[in-house]
């Protein structure tokens, strides 16, 4: 049995709080695309359809239509920010002595447009079941709908496979999924992590719990002049004893992207893995994650549009097949005895 395996069990029975930060796309273009593509996100929840998604991207071109057609006797015509503002409840209120509300926190999370809201009332009125739990019919399209949302996390950024999708409650946990399956089977004393100075605290502190646990040793790389990776100090630290390099794809609070080639070049020369955090790359531009060449990937829905409570690991899938389960529990099993569990394959 292995992670891989197991994919689905460590979160479709519990949803608590996300975490970490990723903001919303940089353009508007950007945000529309986000906006059709929040709902792959919901869909773990077992709340999107198809037709939702269809509704998203015709919702998308009617607002575009819209903001063309409706242009003042100015002449200027009306930005797609201010019709994509309409998709978004929260933001029709007022704040501070009657100013209209004005958010800019998206490196937290993002607010959830009329679409994502729709999904999750018609799931809890329509189909509120447990996946992979029951042959009733809510059942059944619950599952249905869970397991097509992995097929479409896997599109999104091109897995070579669904199964190298793991769902998780948010990035953090992904990351500490990492830390304690491959982390605590392959790290031994005076083995090297290498880390940057500009690493969200979820990246950081699953390996200094692991550091604590198996002796590992934790390496910083700084920052260069121009508040980037300084690369030059990475290939100083990188050597025989590294066994991990983990960074952010683009920076929480400096906005810096990493140089992932680069990295993943230097890791590869000494048998290394790479584990990308991915929160803030993926909703401003495309991640492919077999081009990128990263061995982890993980990210957040809730930067994306989508709830609370759903993030993914992408890891490649040889990877995966050789970690452990990282939680015990329903849905990973086969047989269950008082002394010993059988796992499903």
């Amino acid at each position: 049995s292995s992670v891989a395996d197991h994919s689905y069990a460590s979160c479709s029975n519990n949803l608590p709080r996300s975490c970490g930060s990723m903001p919303f796309p940089a353009t508007e273009v950007s945000m529309t695309r986000q906006n059709a593509y929040s709902s792959k996100f919901i869909r773990k929840l077992g709340t999107t359809s198809v037709s939702l998604v269809r509704s998203t991207h015709a919702r998308v071109i009617r607002t575009r239509a819209a903001a063309t057609s409706a242009a003042p006797a100015t002449g200027r015509a009306k930005k797609l920010g201010e019709g994509l503002r309409a998709e978004f409840p929260i933001l029709h209120q007022s704040v501070h002595d009657g100013k209209p509300l004005v958010y800019l926190d998206n490196a937290a999370t993002s607010q959830k447009p009329t679409v994502v809201l729709e999904a999750i009332e018609e799931y809890y009125k329509g189909y509120n079941s447990n996946v992979h739990r029951g042959v009733h019919a809510l059942s059944a399209k619950s599952t249905t709908a869970y397991e097509d949302a992995r097929q479409k996390v896997a599109k999104f950024v091109n897995a070579a496979t669904w199964r190298e999708i793991v769902f998780t409650r948010n990035a953090s946990e992904a990351i500490n999924l990492v830390a304690a399956t491959w982390g605590a089977a392959n790290l031994r004393a005076g083995d090297e992590v290498v880390l940057s100075v500009l690493e969200h605290h979820s990246n950081l502190v699953p390996w200094q719990l692991l550091a604590e646990r198996t002796g590992c040793v934790l390496k910083f790389v700084g920052l260069d002049a121009s508040e980037a990776l300084d690369m030059e100090q990475m290939r100083l630290l990188v050597g025989s004893k590294t066994k991990l390099i983990s960074v952010a794809h683009v920076s929480n609070t400096l906005g810096s992207v990493a140089p992932v080639d680069e990295i993943v070049s230097l890791a590869q020369s000494v048998g290394a893995k790479v584990l990308l955090d991915a929160c803030q790359s993926i909703p401003h531009m495309k991640v492919d994650v077999q081009t990128l060449g990263a061995d982890f990937i993980v990210a957040s829905g809730h930067k994306m549009c989508a709830p609370t409570g759903i993030g993914f690991l992408w890891g490649k899938l040889d990877v995966l097949e050789t970690m452990p389960p990282y939680m015990g529990g329903g849905e990973m099993i086969q047989d269950v005895f008082l002394d010993h569990s059988t796992y499903a394959a």
